[in-house]
C-alpha cells in the first residue's frame, strides 16, 4: 500500500462553482503541475499518509458530507487518490473532484469513484502558464460522461478570445456542461461590466454560463 502526500484535511463550505455554500470535507493533496499567476493556495508542507490512515481521519466527519478531493492538483497522485476513493465509496460518501483539467490519463484511474467533476480552464491570458487547449480538450473528452462544470478565472488580464475558445471546446464535448466565469478576487468590482457582457456572449454561443465568485475568499475562510 502506497503513501500519499496530504497537505490538509478539513471541513468547510464549498467556496466555488455549482455547490457553493454546501458543506464538504476537503482533502487537499500536495503538489501541482502548473504555476498559475493567480494561485491562491501555495502549498509548503505535507504529511505522508496511507489510504487507510486518511480514511480513518475522514471518519471524524459525518458521512453525509461529500468529499472534495482538491489540491494543488490531486491527479498528480492519481494512484494514491484511486486507493483512497475506493475505500471512501464503500462508506457511501459522495466524491467531488476539483482539477485543473490537464491530466486526462490520470483521470481515468479515478473516474469510476467520482460523482462530480469541477474542472478549471487555465486561460493563457489570465493563468499565464502556457497554452493548454489540447490537454483541456482531451480531459473534457474523458470526463464529459460525468456530471461536471467548467470554471475559469476572469482577471484584469483575461481576453475574451480565450473565453470564446473555451466555449468552443465545451460545445464540441458536451453542450450541457455549464461554464462558470469566476471573477478573480479581489478584483470583482472592477470586472463587473466585462463579466456581464462576456456571460451574455457565451450564452449566445449555446453554453449555459454563470458568474460565481469565491465565497470562501469573501467570507475570509478556507
Amino acid at each position: 500500500m502506497m503513501n500519499g502526500k496530504v497537505a490538509e484535511i478539513f471541513h468547510s463550505i464549498q467556496g466555488e462553482g455549482l455547490y457553493q455554500g454546501a458543506g464538504q470535507v476537503f482533502i487537499r493533496l500536495y503538489g501541482c503541475n502548473l504555476h498559475c499567476a493567480f494561485c491562491d493556495t501555495p502549498l509548503g508542507e505535507f504529511r505522508e499518509m496511507s489510504a487507510d490512515e486518511l480514511c480513518a481521519e475522514l471518519e471524524k466527519y459525518p458521512r453525509q458530507l461529500p468529499l472534495s478531493l482538491t489540491g494543488g492538483e490531486p491527479l498528480l497522485q492519481a494512484e494514491f487518490a484511486a486507493e483512497v476513493l475506493r475505500l471512501v465509496k464503500h462508506t457511501g460518501r459522495q466524491v467531488h473532484l476539483e482539477t485543473n483539467g490537464t491530466l486526462p490519463d490520470e483521470f481515468a484511474l479515478v473516474e469510476k469513484y467520482v460523482d462530480f467533476v469541477a474542472m478549471d480552464f487555465k486561460l493563457p491570458s489570465s493563468a499565464r502558464c502556457g497554452t493548454l487547449w489540447e490537454r483541456h480538450r482531451d480531459f473534457l473528452d474523458k470526463a464529459k460522461a460525468k456530471p461536471m462544470c467548467v470554471k475559469t478565472v476572469i482577471g484584469p488580464r483575461t481576453r475574451f478570445r480565450d473565453v470564446a475558445r473555451a466555449v468552443e471546446l465545451i460545445r464540441a464535448a458536451q453542450e450541457k456542461i455549464p461554464l462558470i466565469l469566476q471573477p478573480q478576487h479581489p478584483y470583482e468590482e472592477r470586472l463587473e461590466s466585462r463579466l456581464f457582457r462576456w456571460a451574455a456572449a457565451c450564452e449566445s454561443r449555446g453554453v449555459e454560463t454563470r458568474i460565481i465568485g469565491q465565497l470562501h475568499a469573501q467570507l475570509g475562510i478556507r
